[in-house]
């Protein structure tokens, strides 16, 4: 199976091959592979000979118009040589968090009473 076939198999199972707006995660994803391959000063070329993956993959990895397969993933990863964990890096959302004591009870901020809280106690 040649490259492209396999890329395109492989974006046909991960995703619904689609050049529709990209999710979030598709998007964080996208602006890290570019950051971290020009960092290295690599081309799209070079990327792709690297991690076996054909250009055009990578122009869709870039662009999230694709929705990457773990193992894609993985190969990009080591590609760049950055741990995987690095290509979801901005993907995290913040939350607020009240930290209470054991067998105490968290409260609700009088400033927002609809925000939910994340509770974390630790015994003594």
């Amino acid at each position: 199976m040649t490259e492209q076939a396999r890329d395109r198999a492989e974006d046909q199972h991960a995703g619904d091959g689609s050049a529709e707006v990209a999710g979030r995660l598709e998007q964080v994803i996208a602006a890290q592979v570019r950051h971290y391959r020009t960092a290295a000063g690599l081309s799209s070329a070079e990327l792709a000979a690297r991690t076996g993956l054909s250009k055009a993959m990578i122009s869709r990895v870039e662009t999230a118009t694709t929705s990457c397969s773990l193992t894609t993933l993985q190969r990009l990863a080591d590609g760049l040589k950055v741990p995987v964990t690095a290509l979801f890096r901005g993907a995290d959302t913040d939350r607020d968090a009240t930290f209470t004591k054991s067998g105490q009870e968290a409260s609700p901020s009088a400033a927002e009473p609809s925000m939910a809280t994340n509770t974390v106690s630790w015994a003594r």
